[in-house]
């Protein structure tokens, strides 16, 4: 029996009850129904992902995996807008997170939240996200979430159509965290313009009213959704980058009007770091700490220090309206196996007799699983999982505020746009003429990526690249070489290329853009492609003087295309310009284009390891410049905090003057972006541009290595000698030994041609003279020219010093008869014959101080009035100390033809201001005074056979 009080009208009352049968089979059956259940939420046992509220209930969403999301996204009510749960308080009631400033009632719009490893930080923030995502579409919000170490919290939103960015790992990339400083700054002064834009209003709110308005009219301006930026772990990036307070400031103060909501989480926070950021912060989110400090710079309490070591549990701090403890909603967890619950329908009470007891090893279909064992969640689908797949499928809408990275690596046609085949043959989009994609172009700030052009026209006309070994330099001239060939004609635009560094450009050897590119091994070529496009320039500065313009598209329309010049731009690609210096005479050219070509359309487009590799005075010609990774980043010209980030970059990253990144493309158009077949890409390229183009551009003009005698152009009159061929226009260069060339000197070393001149001199003497016209004297200490000179036209043949001094004093005699004694004398004789004196290694018959041609000083300057001519050679070694020998010097003051075959360039000036210099055989600097030096290859003769006799000089 059992005694109850009841309480009727306030009068007690008692009454006698007796209680059922209760056996020990139910009693153990019951027991086994609230096995199930946990204990308390403060219990330290207890099942956490559990207990959590899950955000669907705080929705009122019933089935998680059928969600109405037109409804949800609809027009709200001005009180809930941006106003959403994130969990329970502990009298069970939802706990709600407003986002809105206070003015409009809310808490907001920017926030705190702190919570130690483990407090269940992770799970809130997402909690906040997925809850504001299933809440307001994308017209309505748009999020940036920032991830400065790990990528797992946010890493499931990424598809949402409100987010505008998932952005993690900033710690393992420096340059994502200029990026996202880049993309945020960008944000609020485009939110700023559009307010402008609209009509100078005051606030997000305004724009979205007269947005409504407008498209109430059939007009509408574009979508400003609120944007939430939630950086977890940013303490960690005001540690690493403490100028980053800057923008968040910045974003405290305007972001209420602007609708730009930040929230900043991190596990540990130090109040110096918030540098007076945190009096903007109206909502403050304290989870577990690790120290009472940190709990009193959050709440100004110990008390989230207190919290419970569980995940999820905190306190929200508004100002101070508002304190509440509370517990988080938990979205990750498994979609409940009954996501149907009439959650209004009261519980159905059902006898125990209804549930019999069954013993568990008698208990039919059930087996003990190791996750049973274990107390581990069944696996499945998850809450959050399940409601981000059906907000995927829905459409964005507005500009996203957060464009992926730069790619490590991609193509021409990725960058520029698809490769398609024309009637000219291969071509990518360009945006105009001499403007080049080489690549692609990232503004962050500007929220846009798009093709990097260079504009060949633009700054002076000239670019130089700077970057350490391995950046990528020589991708940036091939793939410039290979983006002309595909958006230019040959008649557009012409490439000459000198490769100092290696043989990298030579695969550029088949565009039909291309006219020739020379190798640091090939000297020569090198040395001629310069020379081919100085003369260029030369010819255009005459053309432009004769027509009277002053640019190149006036040159070509007042030239027409029947006028037969080169009137494309040239383009000058230089890998090394720092090298330049090894080649003789190189540095003067080089000088000169960059000087004189921007406005005659010739481009030098060069690079260099460092600022330092190009002279001073040279800089300020290359107006387009851009900087890929730095040996050391203090030595950049555009920022030296920007050029670090560059310090892991990958090949081809380029900072720009504008302080913007791009990315080299590589010179392909196959879409593979792989640098590991980056050869076979562009070889593939070349040969597609190849067969479809229909003209190539005229070929470096280079000198044969033999010219024969035979195959120079005939001389016009005796005296006149054929000697070579010039190395810019390939036609004939004569001597005038009638004229102003009566004396010729000639040094090299050995093998370079000396004596094969000597031989093809004499040769187109004899053949245009009689033996009464011309007589020679050879003075030969090697033999080398036994036989050459035929006998009757020989006067005397010496083959050492002594008897060339005889020769010599034979020769004396015939000169003095000739001299005029007074004026108005004439010569006994009125066609005397030329006397040719031919000397070969002088320096051998020099030797000793010895001077045999010392007589002939005198005669030398007058050789016009005696009719004399002195041909001499000698070796380049000693020809320092051997151009002070008195005949020698006679020689050269008189104006003699001067030709330098190869030599060793520490010899000086020997002739002029000219050094000796490498150069192959038979191939020499041609010198005359008061005219510019020029190349040629002389004539070669085959040497004639033995023979001795000759009519003599006396004596001799």
């Amino acid at each position: 029996m059992l005694e109850r009080l009841e309480r009727r009208d306030s009068v007690p009352v008692r009454q006698e009850v007796q209680l059922d049968r209760f056996s020990a089979a139910e009693a153990e059956t019951l027991c086994r129904h609230l096995a199930g259940l946990r204990l308390s939420a403060d219990s330290l046992e207890h099942d956490a992902s559990s207990q959590a509220l899950q955000v669907t209930g705080l929705l009122g969403v019933d089935d998680v995996e059928r969600i109405d999301l037109d409804a949800l996204w609809g027009p709200r009510p001005r009180t809930s807008f941006l106003r959403v749960p994130i969990g329970t308080d502990d009298q069970g009631d939802p706990v709600m997170l407003d986002l809105k400033e206070s003015a409009q009632f809310g808490m907001g719009p920017h926030g705190i939240c702190v919570g130690a490893t483990g407090s269940g930080k992770s799970e809130l923030l997402r909690t906040l996200v997925l809850a504001l995502l299933t809440s307001h579409g994308p017209d309505d919000l748009a999020m940036v979430l920032v991830d400065y170490k790990g990528g797992a919290t946010f890493a499931p939103f990424a598809t949402a159509p409100q987010v505008s960015g998932v952005i993690t790992n900033l710690s393992d990339d420096s340059t994502l965290v200029e990026r996202v400083y880049a993309s945020l700054a960008g944000e609020v002064q485009r939110r700023q313009q559009m307010l402008k834009d609209a009509g100078n209003l005051s606030d997000i709110s305004a724009y979205r009213r007269l947005r409504r308005e407008q498209a109430g009219a059939g007009a509408s301006l574009p979508p400003m959704p609120h944007l939430l930026v939630i950086i977890d772990e940013f303490g960690e990036l005001l540690t690493a980058r403490p100028d980053f307070i800057e923008l968040f400031l910045s974003i405290g103060r305007i972001g209420r009007s602007i609708g730009v909501h930040l929230l900043l989480s991190s596990q540990r926070i130090e109040g110096g770091k918030l540098r007076g950021l945190d009096t903007y912060l109206s909502y403050r989110i304290g989870l577990r700490t690790l120290s009472e400090a940190e709990s009193r710079t959050i709440l100004d309490t110990t008390d989230a220090y207190a919290l419970p070591a569980l995940p999820g549990y905190g306190y929200l701090k508004v100002d101070t309206t508002t304190y509440t403890r509370f517990r988080a909603g938990y979205v990750s967890g498994a979609i409940p196996d009954d996501t149907e619950v009439e959650v209004d329908e009261a519980p159905v009470l059902r006898p125990l007799a209804d549930y019999p007891a069954i013993p568990v090893e008698d208990e039919p279909g059930v087996e003990t699983t190791e996750a049973d064992a274990l107390d581990e969640e069944p696996t499945g689908p998850t809450v959050l999982a399940t409601v981000i797949d059906q907000i995927a499928r829905r459409p964005a809408s507005g500009s996203p505020v957060w464009l992926p990275p730069l790619p490590e690596q991609l193509t021409l046609d990725q960058a520029a746009g698809p490769a398609v085949a024309t009637a000219e043959g291969v071509r990518v989009p360009s945006a105009g003429p001499l403007r080049v994609p080489i690549g692609r172009l990232d503004d962050p700030r500007g929220q846009t990526q798009g093709p990097w052009e260079l504009d060949l026209a633009a700054a002076g006309g000239h670019v130089l690249v700077i970057g350490a070994p391995r950046s990528g330099k020589t991708t940036v001239l091939r793939t410039l070489a290979a983006s002309l060939a595909v958006t230019h004609r040959v008649e557009e635009a012409v490439v000459y290329a000198i490769d100092l560094l290696g043989s990298n450009l030579m695969a550029l050897d088949g565009l039909p853009n291309v006219a020739g590119v020379g190798l640091r091994s090939d000297p020569e070529v090198v040395r001629r492609t310069v020379e081919e496009v100085h003369a260029l320039l030369e010819r255009r500065e005459d053309l432009f003087q004769r027509l009277r313009v002053d640019s190149l598209p006036a040159a070509r329309a007042a030239a027409g295309p029947a006028s037969g010049e080169m009137l494309a731009d040239v383009v000058l690609l230089v890998d090394g310009y720092g090298l330049v210096e090894d080649f003789a005479g190189l540095e003067e050219t080089m000088l000169t284009l960059v000087r004189r070509g921007g406005g005659l359309g010739i481009h030098v487009v060069a690079t260099a390891t460092r600022w330092n590799d190009v002279r001073m005075q040279q800089q300020t010609f290359f107006g387009t410049k851009v900087e890929l990774r730095l040996a050391d980043a203090g030595d950049s010209a555009v920022d030296s905090k920007l050029s670090a980030t560059l310090r892991d970059a990958p090949a081809g990253r380029a900072l720009l003057p504008a302080r913007l990144f791009a990315q080299v493309a590589l010179p392909r158009v196959d879409g593979r972006a792989d640098r590991g077949s980056a050869a076979e890409g562009l070889a593939e390229l070349v040969a597609r541009v190849g067969e479809s183009a229909t003209s190539t551009a005229p070929r470096v003009r280079l000198l044969p290595s033999v010219v024969a005698s035979g195959d120079l152009a005939p001389a016009g009159r005796a005296g006149m000698v054929p000697l070579g061929l010039h190395e810019a226009t390939l036609e004939t260069v004569t001597i005038d030994l009638e004229g102003t060339d009566r004396h010729v000197l000639a040094l090299g070393d050995s093998q370079t041609g000396r004596t094969s001149l000597l031989r093809h001199v004499v040769q187109t003497l004899i053949a245009q003279h009689t033996p009464e016209e011309i007589v020679f004297a050879v003075i030969d200490p090697r033999r080398v020219l036994r036989g050459e000179v035929p006998d009757e036209y020989l006067g005397g043949y010496a083959s050492s010093a002594p008897l060339a001094e005889r020769l010599v004093a034979a020769v004396l005699p015939e000169l003095q008869k000739r001299v005029p004694m007074q004026v108005g004398d004439e010569p006994e004789e009125t066609h005397l014959p030329k006397i040719v004196v031919v000397v070969d290694d002088y320096e051998v018959v020099t030797a000793g101080s010895s001077s045999p041609l010392a007589p002939l000083v005198p005669f030398i300057s007058m050789a016009a009035e005696v009719n004399l001519h002195v041909l001499l050679t000698r070796r380049t070694s000693g020809a320092s100390r051997g151009v002070y020998e008195s005949a020698f010097m006679a020689l050269r003051d008189s104006g003699s033809v001067g030709l330098m075959y190869s030599g060793d360039r520490t010899e000086g000036q020997l002739l002029g201001s000219e050094r000796p210099q490498r150069l192959p055989t038979g191939r020499a600097r041609l010198l005359r005074t008061g005219e510019p030096t020029i190349t040629v290859q002389v004539g070669h003769r085959e040497q004639a056979d033995d023979a001795l006799g000759g009519r003599g000089f006396g004596d001799g």
